[in-house]
């Protein structure tokens, strides 16, 4: 509407709260690594299925999705089928997420194109980890040059998407990446709006 004047701000990470705790151990989640990481609610339109199918097309690693909700006993079910041995859904408190976050080696964030924003994809960049998320304007905004966009539709395209990222050295990109985000900018942007 050309008569309303909008500001859009984004959502903030505390980075005090998500950092780069740690080395990873090789045994945290007992389980191959490289470990592929996905936050979210297990609900449809997070996509979870196209996140198994395409790391099943990997000949490495493991897929842990933390999270609770309606379609996790199929997505077990889906796991445990296409990714023996190499699969877990877990489930943690949200101040003990900054040390997942850091155990793994890759975030990814299946979403439908839709979805508003998806904070977790600050926070997993904040504690180091790179992104592979769908290619949609938001998070292209969001994750930056600290990750790779692909359409997680397409799962062989989304495999290999996650097999590249996994041989880049990312450096501190996602921690510089997610440090945009930090609320102290975010608060600033609401101080500004407010005078």
């Amino acid at each position: 509407n050309p008569f309303i004047k909008v500001t859009k701000i984004p959502n903030g990470v505390n980075l005090n709260e998500f950092t780069i705790l740690k080395k990873k151990t090789n045994n945290f989640f007992d389980l191959p690594r490289p470990i592929i990481l996905n936050v979210s609610a297990l609900v449809s339109w997070k996509r979870q299925e196209l996140i198994i199918k395409a790391v099943s097309k990997l000949n490495k690693g493991s897929l842990v999705l933390v999270g609770r909700g309606e379609e996790g006993r199929r997505l077990m079910k889906l796991g445990n089928k296409l990714l023996p041995g190499r699969f877990k859904i877990l489930s943690f408190k949200h101040n003990e997420m900054s040390k997942i976050y850091t155990q793994a080696d890759l975030f990814t964030f299946s979403t439908v194109p839709w979805e508003s924003f998806g904070i977790v994809m600050l926070e997993a960049m904040a504690c180091g980890l790179p992104v592979v998320a769908t290619d949609d304007p938001i998070r292209r905004e969001i994750v930056g040059e600290a990750g790779l966009f692909v359409n997680p539709t397409n799962i062989e395209e989304y495999a290999k998407t996650l097999d590249k990222a996994l041989g880049v050295n990312w450096g501190d990109k996602p921690r510089k990446q997610a440090e945009k985000f930090s609320w102290e900018i975010i608060a600033k942007k609401y101080e500004e709006v407010f005078a």
